[in-house]
């Protein structure tokens, strides 16, 4: 008889619920301003009403999201409408069906990073950052639609290189903080935890008879996962 086999993904939590905001809330300064303050206190009065609008527009008052880091809030206006009404019809995110479809199957979960990790990278970014590509999302309107379907169309032909550089493209006149943010931001948010992903995934790699998910932006590139596991001495082809 065969064994299970592993699915590695981000983060083994994610079937979790309970898991994942427990460990959350035993670090609630990575998610929610703290001493009091809330998002309204670093926008200035006409990007306050931008973001109040804009949330309103998705059924979601500001106050009951003012307190939340920007990149948290961010979650909510990113989305087309179409994937928000997926989402509160239940329907689970690509990492959490992978992660539940392979539970089902009877395989065992393993994670690359923890959710308290992804969170610590995205609280590494200067808050600024992420204030001016919450507003520079909202200015974006019903242009967020068509960023999701060019994204989705780029993964599915194998063109994953060209997702960043499409997503610094429509946000090129809006960029407040410009390269410098940008190429901060690759390296936190991308190129550093793809040396993680590909590190811990390693060993698991070595047992055989993976199933490996990662995230698009981490596949391409001379220091993406593909080309860390190939240094590592892995063949890594690409199918169809």
């Amino acid at each position: 008889m065969t064994p299970p086999r592993p699915l590695s993904s981000r983060s083994d939590e994610i079937v979790d619920d309970r898991k994942a905001a427990a460990a959350i809330m035993m670090q609630p300064g990575l998610t929610m301003f703290a001493d009091g303050k809330s998002i309204k206190d670093f926008l200035k009065p006409e990007e306050t009403e931008q973001l109040a609008a804009g949330l309103k527009a998705r059924g979601i008052p500001l106050t009951l999201v003012a307190k939340m880091k920007p990149w948290m809030i961010a979650s909510f206006v990113a989305l087309p409408a179409c994937e928000m009404s997926r989402k509160a019809a239940g329907a689970a995110f690509l990492d959490k069906k992978l992660a539940e479809d392979a539970l089902k199957q009877g395989k065992s979960l393993k994670g690359l990073e923890t959710m308290v990790e992804q969170l610590q990278a995205m609280d590494a970014l200067p808050v600024q950052f992420h204030l001016d590509a919450l507003i520079e999302t909202l200015a974006l309107g019903d242009t967020v639609t068509d960023v999701m379907e060019t994204t989705t169309e780029l993964y599915l032909s194998g063109d994953t290189g060209l997702i960043m550089p499409m997503m610094k493209a429509v946000s090129e006149e809006k960029s407040i903080e410009g390269d410098a943010g940008y190429a901060d931001f690759e390296q936190r948010i991308i190129t550093d935890r793809n040396k993680i992903m590909a590190t811990r995934a390693k060993p698991i790699l070595d047992g055989g008879a993976v199933f490996m998910a990662v995230g698009a932006l981490h596949l391409p590139g001379d220091e993406g996962v593909i080309e860390l596991l190939r240094k590592d001495g892995f063949t890594v082809t690409a199918t169809n």
